[in-house]
């Protein structure tokens, strides 16, 4: 099987190709300003200028600038091996198309030979001594003539050449290990618009450079079939309009646009940004919550996708049950380790197995990825060693979060790592400076305060050296725990696993119980976070509405917290849902979790009204979101990572996985899945457009006009009545689709 992707994470202008997981090349393209001759590749470019248009499986498009000149690059699948592409670029640029080999660290017993083959084309094969058969080589043919083509080892020496006399040119000329040796890199320098086909195949396949009529059928047939794609994810693309604007195509591009290459473990994920990737020569980084949370959102477009990437979430699963914080291939001489092992996370992986699930229904898939969400979800109350659960020091059967240094730092490191850090990192568990249990300034700098103990720390919460926890049991952590308990019930029935259904209900139950006589203020009419000792710790956030997700809350408590949300002084207006209180002296400072607005904070909330009943409250908040997720795609193509709570605006990475929920919720608000039914609709009467939804093997297209729910399976209409409407998931189509009125 060959894979075509950007799948370098540093490099998104440009492809690389997979075969049998083993044969990677990649091209990328570097921009060169005439002017200034300035040269930009993945290290240098400028990503707020990036524009997403166009990505699926095999399929990309994406627009940059450079010093305010535009350039843009498509290309997809034209056939099993090969892939056109397209790049234009405005006057006073010009562009480098350069051939390499990604995630060159791989080649310990192999190397690469890339050489010029005539005035069009460059070729590069896998060579190595243990080198097996198969589509090792990869050829690249241009539709018009670069202005230089040339094969170099030393890049650093060919960009300076490149960037003084803006040409590439032979380096070191003369010298008979460079003239006659290997080539690791070559490149095609291009002063106009040009057109290229990248095939991979056995290099037996590439010794002739095809000649001009060749290269005319080639490119007159890879454009035809280029445009051909192009009209076919048009036609079945994931589509909204109307009040829904352009949330499916929004969502859709924003996360094909993270999509990596594991090349360890041959599968792709979805990257929370790509410049988080933390250096050149790599994978990229995943993070464990906001990788789950993207399998839920690529459901919508993709199953295969969500699919895929919740199996490389579930990859980084340690031998105790812990998924940690983040991983990523090696540590170089960063201060955290390459894998965060003395840290879990906010608890979403069987949620998002579930939301997933609810739209391919792949139950060989659920039963496949089952027993490690069972393992991450066991592991928080598991004994660690000494009679003490991994995260309930007080053996309430309730939790909180923490950190194992030993697991990160070593003995000995763990024992001089100071206090403040240790906190912080245990925060990092969590939401990493909410007020809910710090001051924040941990977060911002550890200057000063090297010597700290936890009896001079200010904050709400302390982390305790002895128990590795903080003292203080949380919403997040206990409501997710409960919700998780009741998705691997669902799970469990169907894969017909009834003995795991009992125990797992019986499981949310006793949580159930322990959260509502434990968290329930009744003074204040509202859930908190409490400390070990049993005081409320009195801190507004959108934590105290996961009762609501977890379906924890009987109607006088739920009617409470819907009166709350609905609060203009605390969560509600034209912006929610602020992490903080508006009243909440930490509100002003708008950092982070200290007043932002998080995407999944948003989306849990959603969950929690619709399934309480408050469907006009949920599309309210549905309706919000999306208007601010549309607000930055429309003006600047962004999927922020936060906005801020003032102005509605992103306040973080541009192009953030879980930015999608964004318009994600909006999506929902038109659809709810069992395994047997799906509801859609709203209730009121905006009109709207939602088309090319898989579910399952069939396609659905939804419209609303008027308050009147129309609904079309595989073209046939099966469903159409005022508000929402319910439809049997496995019954036919009828001729004759009946009237559901909600």
């Amino acid at each position: 099987m060959i894979r075509f992707g950007a799948f370098d994470p540093l490099h998104p202008l440009g492809v690389v190709s997979v075969a049998n997981g083993e044969h990677i090349f990649g091209l990328r393209l570097l921009t060169q300003d005439h002017q200034s001759g300035e040269v930009v590749d993945g290290r240098a470019l400028d990503w707020s200028t990036l524009r997403v248009g166009e990505v699926a499986d095999g399929l990309y498009n994406v627009c940059w600038t450079v010093a305010g000149k535009a350039a843009h690059l498509s290309w997809s699948r034209v056939d099993e091996r090969r892939v056109y592409g397209k790049v234009s670029f405005d006057e006073g640029l010009s562009v480098v198309a350069e051939a390499y080999v990604p995630w060159a660290y791989r080649l310990r017993d192999r190397w690469v030979n890339f050489v010029v083959h005539g005035r069009f084309t460059l070729t590069g094969e896998m060579i190595g001594p243990h080198q097996e058969g198969g589509p090792r080589a990869v050829r690249l043919t241009f539709g018009s003539e670069p202005a230089a083509l040339e094969r170099y080892n030393d890049r650093d020496l060919q960009l300076r050449i490149l960037r003084g006399a803006k040409s590439l040119l032979r380096v070191a000329p003369g010298d008979v290990w460079n003239d006659m040796g290997l080539g690791w890199f070559a490149a095609a320098h291009h002063t106009r618009d040009f057109a290229f086909v990248l095939e991979v195949g056995e290099p037996e396949v590439f010794l002739q450079a095809p000649d001009a009529p060749a290269r005319a059928r080639l490119f007159g047939e890879a454009a035809r079939l280029h445009a051909e794609n192009l009209e076919e994810y048009g036609r079945h693309c994931l589509h909204t309009d109307g009040a829904l604007g352009e949330a499916g195509p929004a969502v859709s591009r924003l996360l094909g646009f993270n999509v990596l290459y594991r090349e360890d473990t041959g599968r792709r994920y979805v990257i929370t940004d790509r410049p988080w990737a933390r250096g050149e020569d790599d994978w990229g980084i995943l993070f464990n919550w906001d990788t789950f949370l993207s399998s839920a959102a690529a459901a919508w477009f993709d199953p295969d996708l969500s699919r895929e990437n919740l199996r490389s979430g579930l990859d980084l699963q340690l031998p105790d049950g812990r998924i940690p914080l983040h991983a990523r291939r090696t540590g170089g001489h960063a201060a955290e380790p390459p894998i965060l092992a003395g840290r879990h996370q906010i608890i979403v992986q069987a949620l998002t197995a579930w939301r997933s699930y609810l739209h391919h229904l792949d139950r060989a898939w659920l039963g496949e990825v089952y027993p490690a969400l069972v393992r991450s979800h066991r592991w928080w109350f598991a004994d660690r060693g000494d009679g003490q659960a991994w995260r309930d020091p007080a053996g309430r059967g309730l939790l909180t979060f923490g950190y194992d240094p030993e697991l990160e730092m070593g003995v000995i490191g763990a024992r001089h790592q100071p206090y403040v850090a240790k906190a912080q990192y245990a925060y990092f568990e969590t939401y990493d400076d909410s007020p809910q249990w710090t001051t924040g300034e941990h977060f911002r700098s550890l200057r000063g305060k090297d010597r700290f103990t936890a009896d001079q720390a200010a904050d709400r919460a302390r982390y305790d050296e002895r128990t590795h926890t903080v003292d203080m049991y949380t919403l997040e952590r206990n409501c997710l725990y409960a919700l998780e308990s009741e998705c691997l019930a669902q799970i469990a029935a169907e894969l017909g696993f009834e003995a795991d259904r009992r125990d797992f209900l019986e499981e949310y139950a006793a949580m159930k119980a322990r959260i509502n006589e434990t968290m329930w203020d009744d003074e204040a009419g509202c859930y908190f976070n409490v400390t070990l000792d049993g005081r409320f710790s009195r801190v507004y956030t959108p934590d105290v509405f996961l009762p609501l997700t977890a379906g924890l809350t009987d109607g006088e408590r739920a009617d409470k917290l819907l009166r709350l949300l609905l609060d203009e002084s605390k969560f509600w207006g034209e912006f929610p849902l602020p992490s903080v209180a508006k009243d909440d002296p930490s509100f002003a400072e708008q950092h982070y979790w200290r007043g932002q607005i998080w995407p999944p904070q948003v989306y849990l909330v959603f969950l929690g009204l619709r399934r309480a009943g408050f469907t006009e409250a949920a599309e309210a908040l549905a309706d919000r979101a999306l208007a601010m997720f549309l607000g930055e795609w429309r003006e600047r193509g962004y999927s922020p990572e936060n906005y801020s709570s003032v102005t509605g605006r992103s306040a973080g990475s541009p192009h953030y996985n879980w930015g999608t929920l964004m318009g994600v919720v909006g999506l929902e608000s038109c659809l709810d899945l069992t395994p047997g039914h799906a509801r859609f609709g709203r209730r009121g009467d905006a009109d709207y457009t939602l088309r090319n939804v898989r579910l399952g093997e069939d396609v659905y297209d939804v419209t609303g006009r008027g308050g009147v729910t129309t609904v079309f399976r595989n073209g046939t209409e099966v469903a159409r009545g005022r508000g929402i409407v319910e439809v049997d998931r496995e019954s036919a189509p009828s001729h004759s689709p009946p009237d559901v009125t909600a």
